[in-house]
């Protein structure tokens, strides 16, 4: 007999999933889309970027974007991962390959200074579409402690035009104060903030009242010897 027949749906792909566990679609919370994600073993991630992936992000093409977010993402549907949020240095690159292949992906730009920023959040204001939209453009930036608190400020106000989240690195490898995310506007639900390795109780109690969030990045943060993110106490807190 015909399964899908017998519930009505004749024509229907029928997968035989015997000895599976069938489960929702997992969701990569913080990633990067670049070709060099593997490269660069036993260094801190300070001396990882400077000696591996500063240079070749720098000389990144269009091509070069798709090739590694293409591959990016095709790792991540065939481990169950069918939604992403990553940082891209090249985004039409990598929006083109979030649509070719068919992932739900949100990307926000890895902008490492004030003009990259401005652009980045020009982009992502100025898109159009919706959020029903498979693949589109969240705000972004690459770390907090790398920007001044006008620019900053730039980012928060950004958050209160738009209604758009924003995703950055905090406190991955170091302490950050939670005041420069409320003085800027950015600390708000809608702020995802990567690592968050090194946050006290009373600046995680100040991110889960504000409504933030947190993506924990253990491989990462083992990887780098960046520590351990106290992930059992924001979970406590709500965030």
């Amino acid at each position: 007999d015909d399964p899908a027949a017998a519930d009505g749906r004749p024509g229907a792909t029928v997968i035989d999933a015997s000895g599976c566990a069938v489960i929702p679609g997992l969701v990569n919370c913080h990633g990067h889309l670049r070709p060099m994600r593997a490269q660069g073993e036993g260094m801190d991630v300070r001396t990882w970027h400077t000696t591996v992936v500063d240079g070749i992000s720098e000389r990144m093409s269009h091509d070069d974007a798709y090739a590694g977010a293409a591959n990016a993402y095709a790792e991540m549907l065939l481990n169950g991962i069918t939604t992403s949020l990553a940082m891209s240095i090249v985004e039409s690159g990598d929006l083109e390959a979030a649509r070719d292949i068919g992932i739900r992906a949100r990307i926000v730009r890895h902008a490492v200074n004030r003009e990259e920023l401005e652009s980045a959040l020009a982009l992502a204001e100025g898109q159009g579409g919706s959020e029903a939209d498979r693949a589109r453009l969240w705000l972004g930036m690459d770390g907090t402690a790398f920007y001044t608190d006008e620019e900053l400020a730039l980012a928060g106000a950004a958050m209160e035009r738009s209604g758009l989240p924003l995703h950055t690195h905090f406190c991955e490898y170091r302490p950050e104060p939670v005041d420069r995310l409320e003085q800027s506007g950015m600390l708000r639900k809608g702020l995802i903030l990567a690592h968050a390795v090194h946050v006290s109780e009373p600046e995680s109690a100040r991110l889960a009242a504000a409504g933030a969030s947190v993506a924990h990045n253990v491989k990462s943060n083992m990887k780098f010897s960046s520590g351990a993110a106290p992930i059992r106490r924001f979970i406590s807190e709500g965030i």
